[in-house]
C-alpha cells in the first residue's frame, strides 16, 4: 500500500464494513489541514479510504485536529484555518 506523500499522519478504523479515517494534509504553502470523513463503500481498503478523505471529508478545526492526532503539536506548520 502506498500513502500519499502529502499525508502527514492518519488514523484508520473500519467498523462493520464502514471505512472511517482522520487525515492530516500537507498543504503547499508551508501549512497543513486535518479532515475527517468516511467511504460508502464497504470494500474500500486503507489508502483508498485516506484519499477520500484527504478530497473530500470535512475540515476539522485545530484544536480538534489536535485533539485526535497530538502528534502534530511536534510539526513546524501553521494550520491551515
Amino acid at each position: 500500500m502506498k500513502i500519499s506523500e502529502d499525508i502527514i499522519t492518519f488514523r484508520y478504523w473500519n467498523s462493520n464494513n464502514t471505512p472511517v479515517a482522520i487525515v492530516a494534509v500537507k498543504g503547499s504553502n508551508n501549512d497543513f489541514a486535518v479532515y475527517i470523513g468516511g467511504d460508502n463503500n464497504p470494500n474500500a481498503n486503507q489508502e483508498d479510504t485516506l484519499n477520500r478523505v484527504k478530497r473530500f471529508g470535512a475540515k476539522l478545526m485545530k484544536e480538534e485536529g489536535l485533539r485526535f492526532l497530538p502528534e502534530l503539536n511536534e510539526i513546524n506548520l501553521n494550520y491551515r484555518g
